[in-house]
């Protein structure tokens, strides 16, 4: 029981204080790497102690060390997995719309401005922001922004979606690109 009460507690700190602090922290500083994994150790060996000293069984601190270890990890996974999925549904809509309004002969400015009005998932539409404000502020030009794009969103169909905006910038035929584009978000989602 004690053992039950202490890994609820765990969770419930590393849930509602840890990643809030890791997340305050990326945002103040844009890069920063914190690793969780000291800290689940340290708590997974804590559970293991206690519960193999509670119930007399080093089975049963195995047991719960394991899911003390395992149930962030699998927290973490989960939650990358949402992110990725409402990023590429954003991604989706972003590339029609871009397509759409590339294709009408539209300049590129005024595409990326309106790039952000389609997406919902907030994190990407800052994304999608910064690569505006950036292209404007930098004189027209796109590599730091999309740089810092696949930096912070490391998926294929980004790295496609930030070629196909270079190869626009550089005056080709991206049309053909953002339609495969188009295709293979659309088998994904």
């Amino acid at each position: 029981f004690i053992c039950l009460i202490f890994m609820l507690c765990y969770l419930v700190l590393y849930r509602f204080y840890i990643l809030k602090k890791t997340k305050r922290l990326e945002k103040v500083e844009k890069k920063v790497v914190i690793n969780n994994d000291k800290l689940t150790i340290v708590f997974a060996l804590i559970i293991f102690f206690v519960s193999t000293y509670t119930y007399k069984s080093m089975a049963y601190g195995a047991l719960y060390g394991t899911m003390c270890f395992m149930i962030p990890r699998f927290y973490k996974r989960l939650i990358a997995g949402i992110e990725k999925r409402k990023t590429l549904i954003d991604l989706l809509s972003v590339t029609e719309s871009l397509s759409v309004q590339l294709t009408s002969n539209m300049p590129l400015k005024l595409v990326l401005k309106n790039l952000p009005e389609v997406c919902k998932y907030q994190k990407f539409k800052d994304a999608m922001i910064d690569l505006y404000l950036e292209y404007q502020l930098t004189g027209f030009s796109l590599n730091s922004s999309l740089k810092k794009l696949k930096e912070k969103f490391p998926y294929t169909e980004i790295l496609m979606f930030t070629s196909a905006i270079e190869q626009h910038a550089r005056g080709g035929n991206s049309e053909e690109a953002y339609n495969n584009l188009i295709l293979v978000l659309k088998d994904k989602n």
